[in-house]
């Protein structure tokens, strides 16, 4: 599916979207059985294609979490993300999830961006 790219792909893109100070991939490592033997990663470009989604904003208190879903699929390097709430959610609240940007390995610098999501434990950046 086109919206599922390889990670060499992925990582040009992303140098790119670095540049423009925008995040859109996401990237489908969670099986760590597969990049330990060399196995194809794959990363989610929603820069071009998603769905409501993409309008989900990072908190580092967040009321969501990521999971990874199998449906009409058994390959286990492409699983739906689906979101799910960790906590009771009053009606008109903001929904958000945690980004993880930190937990990015880049290769070569990337630009620190500011965290503005105003939690208690907020850490100041998203990544750097």
């Amino acid at each position: 599916k086109q919206w599922y790219q390889r990670r060499v792909r992925a990582e040009q893109r992303g140098k790119k979207y670095d540049a423009q100070g925008l995040t859109y991939l996401f990237d489908l490592d969670y099986v760590t059985s597969t990049k330990e033997e060399g196995g194809e990663q794959f990363t989610i470009d929603a820069a071009f294609y998603g769905n409501t989604s993409h309008f989900i904003n990072h908190s580092c208190d967040p009321n969501l979490a990521v999971y990874s879903c199998w449906i009409s699929n058994l390959d286990i390097r492409l699983p739906q993300i689906c979101l799910f709430a960790i906590k009771n959610i009053p009606a008109g609240t903001e929904l958000t999830f945690n980004y993880q940007i930190d937990r990015v390995v880049s290769q070569g610098p990337t630009q620190s961006v500011s965290c503005r999501c105003g939690a208690s434990n907020c850490v100041g950046v998203l990544h750097g």
